[in-house]
């Protein structure tokens, strides 16, 4: 019997493929993280974090916190940042004193004296149960250093806002809101120049006409 002889592939031709292959698997394994809007059709989240100055919602399910590979700074970062820096997680009364889990559908958070003069910007990211994206507010520290760090915060995880994650389908809002895994912080900030008082500013003053006349002194 005859058979059809076919073309031994060449190793050159097995490793282009290899190489062909192994980029799509790492092209579908890291799709790029997008980011969206905290309000839509039949929903609005952005107010679920008191005194809060904006809301986003990312495609990214994990909550990474590792310097080299934070979530939040993938693809251009939450709210067109990508140098946030990890603070930690809250506790159960809303402070940086240790993290805590299952916070539940509410509750409350104060962060005053961890950023008093500071100016920049402080996110806390929500994160609910696999499968469900992050929800990041974030809070703009003014040129004085100073804003709102405290107030009150009801779950973001809501439906419609998350009917469409792989969780969920559309049918079973029955099952929201949902709960509250873990809030982190994070922050992207500068230290808040602190204006010198009058006296202060008239101590220096003083100072500048001494040294004045003493190199006067010196040249005669």
């Amino acid at each position: 019997m005859f058979g059809l002889q076919t073309a031994k592939p060449t190793a050159t031709a097995l490793a282009a493929a290899l190489v062909l292959a192994l980029a799509g698997w790492a092209g579908a394994a890291q799709a790029a993280t997008t980011y969206s809007s905290c309000s839509g059709t039949g929903y609005d989240i952005s107010s679920a974090v008191a005194g809060s100055d904006g809301c986003q919602i990312s495609s990214a399910t994990q909550d990474n916190m590792d310097p080299g590979a934070m979530t939040v700074n993938q693809d251009g970062g939450f709210f067109g940042t990508d140098t946030w820096d990890v603070w930690g997680e809250l506790d159960k009364n809303g402070q940086l004193e240790g993290a805590a889990s299952s916070f539940g559908k509410s509750g409350s958070f104060d962060l005053s004296s961890y950023f008093e003069g500071m100016i920049g910007q402080v996110m806390l990211v929500f994160k609910s149960s696999a499968g469900t994206s992050l929800v990041g507010f974030v809070f703009d520290l003014d040129a004085d250093g100073m804003t709102t760090l405290s107030g009150n915060w009801t779950t973001p995880f809501t439906c419609p806002a998350f009917h469409w994650n792989t969780v969920y389908a559309a049918n079973q809002c029955a099952r929201f809101p949902k709960k509250v895994s873990h809030i982190s912080v994070y922050a992207n900030l500068s230290p808040a120049q602190v204006p010198l008082p009058a006296a202060g500013l008239l101590l220096l003053g003083g100072l500048g006409v001494l040294g004045f006349a003493k190199r006067r002194r010196k040249a005669a």
